[in-house]
């Protein structure tokens, strides 16, 4: 079952919107593809495919495989963000923090960073418990509806998340927003150091959500625990204290939103 909802966007680049998601593609499939294949999941017909491509090649971040028959990224596009993870954390990186939190909890970890009244899913590594949510990186939240979201905005003072309820309002205004409840919620949500509210988007589904910061890391994200409802209702006192080690370990004792 997905809790996905795809991107949607307004004056963006297209081409480089493609690039984007093509890369994202094959962060997804984790293998070669073929340009019919690119092609197929951008929506866009093969010749701009191959000319992206092309394009990727001459500037070292694709190469050809197969006997020419497929595509994938080269090392070039993986050491470009080398600096950030060194840069990290003390005791380890970013990529490492995430799959620790997995092998604990088994299910799907998310890194969430704001984008305007949004939270983006960055970056997702899929749980392996047979019973698991497929998210998608790129899937946008708003900061309001989602635990991911909310645990960000308890970070702000309360005239900014105000201002963000506004905005939201502004774009939705068919969806009406209880500010006193959301305020009520803020507030607990910064005296226990998560947010965990059930079946926000998907019923049935659910995540658990800290706020990752300090360290190397000069903007907060949120890193969340996503799974069945009753899973995670069951395992949420172990999962809730799974975070805050995790990250207090990682980046420090600030990381889990305290």
């Amino acid at each position: 079952m997905s809790m996905d909802r795809q991107p949607h966007g307004s004056r963006e680049v297209k081409s480089a919107t493609r690039v984007l998601r093509v890369f994202e593609i094959f962060a997804e499939t984790k293998r070669p593809m073929r340009i019919s294949e690119l092609a197929a999941e951008l929506g866009i017909p093969q010749s701009s495919v191959s000319m992206l491509v092309q394009t990727l090649i001459q500037h070292g971040y694709m190469e050809a495989t197969g006997r020419g028959r497929t595509v994938q990224p080269t090392l070039s596009l993986a050491l470009l963000g080398t600096w950030l993870d060194e840069q990290f954390s003390r005791a380890g990186g970013l990529h490492e923090m995430l799959h620790e939190i997995v092998a604990f909890c088994q299910d799907t970890v998310i890194l969430g960073a704001e984008m305007g009244i949004e939270v983006h899913y960055v970056h997702v590594v899929q749980g392996s418990h047979p019973l698991r949510y497929d998210i998608k990186r790129g899937t946008r939240r708003s900061l309001v509806d989602a635990n991911a979201g909310r645990v960000l905005l308890a970070l702000k003072p309360d005239e900014e998340i105000g201002r963000i309820i506004t905005r939201t309002q502004a774009e939705r205004p068919d969806r009406p927003i209880d500010r006193k409840r959301l305020h009520r919620e803020i507030e607990t949500i910064r005296r226990q150091g998560y947010s965990y509210s059930e079946n926000m988007v998907v019923p049935g589904a659910s995540v658990i959500a800290a706020a990752l910061r300090g360290g190397g890391v000069h903007r907060p994200f949120a890193v969340g625990i996503a799974g069945p409802t009753e899973r995670l209702r069951a395992n949420l006192a172990a999962n809730a204290h799974c975070l805050s080690e995790v990250l207090a370990r990682y980046v420090g004792p600030s990381a889990a939103g305290r």
